[in-house]
């Protein structure tokens, strides 16, 4: 299960990598808080916009049933924007979408030497719903927990696959999130945030089909404006 199998990272190592540019930023910002002046309420409305990183923490089945033969997928950064509606002071609903991420995909085990056999893009529109826990602080963390959806299209084939199909299935899963609220004065905040999404597929190819675990975390570091 997975699109690929990385013997030398833990999924740990993979959650370490993905949110450690976000919270140090985040940290490095807090000695610039000045007294709370962001009170957000209800009814209020968040936008945030910046770079999402998306680091697969995978693990590849066997292509067509045959041991070792698998594959890799790389990871890749796009812009990322989400929308919250807070339906209490402490409560609100989130709709998280980004533009279309592309990985590389490549051969693994023993198809390790086959290199790059091809690309896909993809999609990952997710709702949440969050906690806040200081919604009248300069510094506002939170939490979420929602589903997502994965839209998998334009896939490619090169190298060793040059000229044959590649087809990965959309994928229905749980999704969880942290994140902070950093006050930059008026309506304008920073956000550092991590999200965990529950990726499963199945890949298409010409050496057979394997299902395809994912599950990657996704960093997010950008600006957000209250309506």
């Amino acid at each position: 299960k997975g699109i690929c199998q990385n013997k030398n990272f833990s999924g740990v190592k993979y959650m370490k990598r993905s949110i450690q540019l976000p919270l140090a930023l985040a940290i490095a910002a807090l000695p610039c808080v000045s007294a709370p002046v962001f009170a957000q309420s209800a009814g209020d409305f968040l936008v945030r916009g910046g770079l999402g990183h998306v680091s697969p923490n995978e693990k590849s089945g066997d292509l067509g049933g045959v041991p070792g033969n698998q594959v890799s997928v790389g990871n890749d950064s796009s812009l990322a924007l989400t929308l919250a509606y807070l339906l209490s002071d402490n409560v609100g609903v989130e709709l998280v979408g980004a533009l279309p991420f592309k990985h590389d995909i490549s051969g693994a085990g023993n198809l390790a030497a086959a290199g790059k056999v091809g690309s896909t893009k993809h999609l990952p529109p997710t709702v949440l719903a969050q906690y806040y826990f200081n919604p009248k602080g300069a510094v506002r963390p939170y939490v979420g927990a929602g589903i997502n959806f994965t839209w998998f299209f334009g896939e490619k084939t090169t190298g060793a696959l040059a000229g044959t199909d590649l087809k990965l299935g959309n994928s229905w899963g749980l999704a969880g999130e942290a994140g902070v609220d950093i006050d930059l004065g008026g309506d304008w905040f920073a956000n550092a945030s991590v999200w965990y999404m529950d990726i499963d597929t199945k890949a298409r190819t010409a050496l057979g089909d394997a299902t395809v675990q994912i599950d990657p975390w996704v960093g997010f570091i950008g600006l957000g404006h209250r309506f």
